[in-house]
């Protein structure tokens, strides 16, 4: 019982020690950084170096990417008796000016088994 009277009394006298800050009261957030010239200056050139390297990936992205359209996304079987086979072909086309090689065909689920011609 004792403990707690204790604990409590602690916390009264942290609580009532740590005052306000009339600076949080109004929502400001106060910094202790100060920016340099110099810390300017390394900020600025990392920020063009990141730019530069963002507009490099595009355009190595833009000439060594290919691109390819489906004569359509999905194919509805209906109702599926049992024992039958059930196929359906989708058709890919290259649209791009690269090469498309196809390495994997997966299924979203479990239910169909796609190949790869």
């Amino acid at each position: 019982m004792n403990r707690n009277w204790l604990f409590i009394g602690v916390l009264v006298v942290l609580i009532s020690c740590k005052g306000s800050d009339p600076a949080k009261e109004k929502g400001e957030i106060v910094s202790t950084l100060v920016a340099s010239e110099q810390s300017e200056a390394e900020m600025k050139a990392e920020q063009a170096r990141i730019e530069k390297e963002e507009l490099d990936r595009i355009e190595f992205e833009k000439n060594n990417v290919t691109t390819m359209r489906f004569d359509r996304l999905d194919h509805d079987f209906g109702d599926v008796k049992s024992d039958t086979d059930n196929k359906t072909y989708f058709t890919v086309t290259n649209t791009g000016s690269k090469p498309l090689i196809i390495e994997d065909v997966r299924a979203s689920c479990g239910c169909t088994t796609p190949e790869k011609p």
